[in-house]
């Protein structure tokens, strides 16, 4: 559990001269599965610390009620525990796409093919060297921004139930 949050501790940017030398040792350089690796990893120590937090805070006495009933260890999980989780899970699904949609280092670096850039990489090129476009870039920047406002604005509740709930043991 320690390294998890110690994890949490060491900047993203600092893996990104042994990341990249490792997907180019692999291969992967211009893929779009090469991101999925760091994406994983810088929202692991978030996810699993929301989980312990939620976790910790269901009784005991749950599970020993579930094996009086007979419940397996699977059982118990998927029937009892998992539902019981779903704000965490849902928190932790949308902290991840905000993060994903608006990050710009990794994909930058990582990706040169112009038709596998991100979403913030493509609004890099609305700059030019000499002279910017402005009105352009604004409106780029506002219809970019849309969809993960519709998503936060839809989901902004379970977003608080899910940061909520490891909050408090009792």
């Amino acid at each position: 559990m320690e390294c998890f949050f110690a994890g949490m501790m060491i900047p993203v940017h600092c893996t990104l001269v042994p990341l990249y030398s490792m997907m180019n040792g692999l291969g992967w350089l211009d893929s779009l599965w090469a991101l999925l690796f760091p994406y994983v990893a810088s929202g692991l120590p978030l996810a699993i610390f929301l989980t312990y937090g939620h976790y910790q805070q269901i009784p005991m006495e749950l599970e020993e009620a579930a094996r009086m009933d007979g419940c397996g260890v699977i059982r118990m999980f998927l029937y009892i525990f998992l539902p019981l989780a779903k704000p965490v899970i849902s928190t932790i699904g949308i902290l991840t796409a905000i993060s994903v949609w608006n990050e710009f280092i990794f994909a930058n670096i990582i990706i040169s093919d112009p038709l596998k850039k991100t979403l913030p990489v493509g609004l890099l090129a609305l700059k030019g060297t000499y002279n910017t476009n402005y009105a352009a870039v604004s409106a780029a920047l506002t219809i970019s921004a849309i969809p993960i406002i519709i998503v936060y604005i839809l989901m902004s509740g379970k977003i608080q139930a899910g940061m909520v709930s490891g909050a408090v043991k009792s």
